[in-house]
């Protein structure tokens, strides 16, 4: 295996414990996980979860380099968050919605609710 290879699927794998770690916490909120890796046309929501009665979309970021949150989530990933979650809504009942990351570091979790506006990065 080269070493490209290697990195690949430790990235991979850091992946999935991130979102281990943040189901955990959010069920340890009283969030209700509904679903992971959801994959739409627009490409992947990390966790779908119920909070009282809101639909959260969660994208889970692992960072070991000290980057901040919002330098982890370009307005590309954004906007590819947003419409992934928006063909997702109509799975889901609630009165409200929202994006949500859990970023990751050095053994911390910062969850920032509302993240950013789905309304920001879709076109009508």
């Amino acid at each position: 295996m080269n070493p490209d290879t290697n990195n690949m699927i430790n990235s991979y794998n850091k992946g999935f414990k991130a979102e281990d770690i943040a189901a955990e916490y959010l069920s340890d909120k009283m969030y209700d996980v509904l679903a992971r890796r959801m994959k739409t046309k627009y490409g992947e929501i990390d966790l779908i979860c119920k909070y009282k009665n809101t639909i959260v979309a969660v994208e889970v970021k692992y960072r070991k380099d000290g980057s901040t949150i919002y330098e982890c989530i370009s307005d590309r990933q954004r906007r590819r968050i947003s419409m992934a979650f928006l063909s997702l809504i109509n799975n889901y009942t609630g009165e409200e919605y929202r994006i949500d990351v859990i970023y990751i570091y050095n053994g911390v979790i910062e969850h920032v609710e509302n993240a950013f506006y789905i309304e920001n990065y879709i076109a009508y």
